[in-house]
């Protein structure tokens, strides 16, 4: 999972550009994934990973913490899309295939869904498990209050529903298993640099 989170991490701060992608385009964000797109798109990643560290400061001072909470991380405020920063941004995307940041964006999504599905099928009998052992040591703590207990069954509920929750297209999982090499080998090479 640790994983998993270094790579939805790099995806939430990768914002990009309001703009639809054509249909006719490879790597169109609604087209099937294809062992090239996903390629292209753990290469924009990496690409990206410099651009960002030396742009963060100015990308920071544009949204403030408030705007950040409900921000689509495809779709940035106008004043983020016009900066300087953003335009670096933008043509490393396009370097790799793609029309815009938002379709980028939008791929790279598909793939952490997919990834997430896959890793959480894979090991779906540990987590149940491991969950229920969780709720087990939290019902017969002798040390919780009432509040306490009921305040943990409800967050340990809340993270059981979120990690079931994750789903993709079964298209999607099978293009994923076939990168699956390639895309932990990008999220390893990224935690690393964190």
């Amino acid at each position: 999972m640790r994983l998993l989170i270094a790579f939805a991490v790099a995806l939430m701060l990768h914002l990009a550009p309001v703009a639809s992608a054509g249909a006719d385009e490879p790597a169109a964000a609604n087209a099937p994934l294809t062992d090239q797109t996903i390629e292209a798109t753990i290469e924009a990643m990496r690409d990206l990973r410099p651009v960002m560290e030396k742009n963060q400061d100015a990308l920071d001072k544009l949204i403030g913490e408030d705007e950040r909470a409900d921000l689509d991380p495809c779709q940035p405020p106008e004043k983020v899309r016009q900066s300087s920063a953003y335009q670096e941004m933008e043509a490393v995307v396009r370097s790799h295939g793609f029309a815009n940041g938002e379709q980028w964006c939008r791929v790279a999504q598909r793939i952490t869904a997919a990834y997430a599905a896959v890793k959480i099928e894979a090991e779906e009998p540990q987590w149940r498990e491991k969950m229920a052992d969780v709720r087990q040591q939290i019902e017969s703590a002798p040390n919780l209050s009432a509040e306490q207990r009921d305040q943990l069954l409800a967050q340990l509920e809340e993270s059981t529903a979120a990690i079931g929750a994750q789903d993709a297209p079964e298209a999607d999982k099978a293009a994923v298993k076939a990168n699956l090499d390639k895309i932990e080998s990008a999220l390893e090479d990224m935690a690393v640099k964190q």
